[in-house]
């Protein structure tokens, strides 16, 4: 089982980013800090590229949800078209809404 981590890769991209996407993750170990990514890519090729990364990947990795924990050997994608919000509660960050293209907010990060 993944452990919640304090630590939070953030990875932004657009043009191009799903092929370098894929040769970063592809040669990342289970045991990586959590990654959140926002991808510049319409909604319907999140849930498509986030599997094809998933069968190929030693990473899990998935289009987040709301409350999700970023964990190690976890990669979050944010739904096409979307903005990521982390909030850090309980000791660990944690999907919390999306808006917009392209931005991450990390709130409370006391």
């Amino acid at each position: 089982m993944p452990k919640l981590s304090n630590i939070v890769i953030v990875i932004g991209a657009s043009t191009g980013g799903t092929r370098a996407l894929e040769y970063i993750l592809t040669r990342l170990p289970i045991t990586t800090p959590g990654i959140v990514i926002v991808q510049h890519i319409s909604k319907a090729l999140t849930k498509i590229f986030s599997a094809r990364l998933n069968s190929i990947c030693q990473l899990t990795i998935k289009v987040a949800v709301s409350n999700d924990p970023v964990k190690s050997g976890v990669v979050l994608i944010a739904p096409g078209e979307k903005h990521i919000f982390l909030k850090y509660a309980d000791n660990q960050y944690k999907k919390s809404s999306c808006c917009g293209i392209f931005s991450f907010f990390l709130c409370s990060l006391s």
